[in-house]
């Protein structure tokens, strides 16, 4: 879940991109992991990522992960927020014509 709170309306800053990310706190998983169950089934192995500890999962756990969930779990860091990162999936979004037109299907 994501919490949004606006602190203050500011006048527009013709400089900047809009909308815009000024903070953010942890990393959400990404949007290919399975949905919210798979995310909560598997918490503790993003965990362990997470801390570093990669190398100590169990052979078994590694043997039934199939690459394309290896490649996401060994990308997910709980801690991180890269504020750049949200701020440039942002603008890309917006530069969408779908975004523009308010239709939310797009291809």
């Amino acid at each position: 879940m994501h919490d949004l709170r606006i602190e203050a309306p500011l006048p527009i800053d013709p400089r900047l991109s809009y909308p815009s990310c000024t903070a953010g706190h942890r990393a959400a998983p990404s949007e290919d992991c399975g949905g919210p169950q798979a995310f909560m089934a598997d918490r503790s192995v993003y965990a362990l990522i997470g801390e570093r500890q990669a190398r100590e999962l169990p052979e078994d756990l590694i043997d039934d992960m199939d690459e394309a969930e290896w490649d996401i779990l060994s990308r997910y860091h709980a801690d991180r927020f890269d504020r750049r990162a949200v701020n440039q999936r942002l603008k890309a979004l917006v530069s969408q014509p779908y975004w523009r037109s308010g239709n939310e299907t797009h291809d």
